[in-house]
Parts: C-alpha cells; structure tokens; sequence
C-alpha cells in the first residue's frame, strides 16, 4: 500500500524519455524542405518546451511567423514517423513506473507535444501500458501551463471518484 501520493501528473519528453533527436531531425528536415537554415542539437534544446508551434517560430528568424505554421505542418509530417528512431525512456524509468503501479498509483502523462504524437510516441516505446490516461496538446491555449487539462486529467483519470 502507498504512503503519500496516490497519483501522478508527469511530462513525457524531458522527463520520462530523451526524444531531443527525434525532435531535432524533424524540424531540421521541415527547415530544409523551406530552405531554411537548419538547428543545432543545443538550440533545439533551448527551443523545446512549450509545444510545436512555438517550437517552429523559435526555429524562424525574429518577424517571419508566416512560414511557422507550414514549418510545423512538415516537422509533425516526420516525426510521425521517426518519433522513436533516437528517443529512449531515461534509466530506471520502467522500474520507477512498476514501483508506482505495483504501489497501486495511478499515473498521467501530459504533454505539450501533439496528442496523436504523445500517443504514437508512448505506444512505440511501450509506455503506454503503464498509464490510465495521456494527453498531449490539441489546442494551443491548452498547453502547460495552462491547468485546464491538467485538472480535466485528475478529474476523469486520476481522482475519478474524488473531484
């Protein structure tokens, strides 16, 4: 029987697995298909975070946000089919998860990546199996930090009999 917590709210990439690969390829052959310049590892590691929108105007020079959306279209194109070429679970996250389903937590991933990318990439690495729910973003007004789905999320999946 657990002590404490009963149930968790975690962040997928970042957190339970190192995707900055996955992600970097994606953008840099959306970048190359509108024969843009393309991104470091590192600056995509400072860009990433707050969903792929953002990601994608992170990736445009300073006032050229009309080539974002396209941007974001194409890089969502190749990760949808690379988003487990590179991206690995940390170590000892599987352990960490059996402890916590064995302990009876129930457990969320939330994301701010795309939804049917969050689930396409859990469903890949095999992660999916430990979590009774994971969302990813599908509106950007949704995105974290905004607590609307992190709420909805504790309400439907985590609390369901509680909230």
């Amino acid at each position: 029987m657990m002590k404490g917590a009963e149930a968790f709210i975690f962040d997928l990439d970042g957190t339970f697995v190192d995707s900055l690969q996955d992600i970097t390829d994606a953008l840099n052959d959306a970048l190359a298909a509108l024969s843009r310049p393309t991104a470091s590892t590192d600056q995509v590691r400072a860009w990433v975070g707050d969903g792929l929108m953002t990601l994608c105007r992170r990736a445009l020079p300073a006032g050229d946000s009309s080539a974002s959306a396209e941007l974001a279209r194409l890089a969502k194109i190749r990760y949808q089919s690379h988003c487990a070429d590179h991206t690995r679970s940390y170590p000892n996250i599987l352990p960490m998860l059996k402890l916590l389903k064995s302990g009876g937590a129930r457990l969320a991933v939330l994301s701010n990546k795309p939804h049917d990318l969050t689930i396409e990439g859990m469903e890949r690495l095999a992660l999916h199996g430990y979590f009774d729910e994971i969302r990813g973003c599908s509106r950007e007004e949704d995105r974290k930090p905004a607590p609307r789905i992190a709420r909805e999320v504790a309400r439907s999946a985590l609390f369901p009999n509680q909230l």
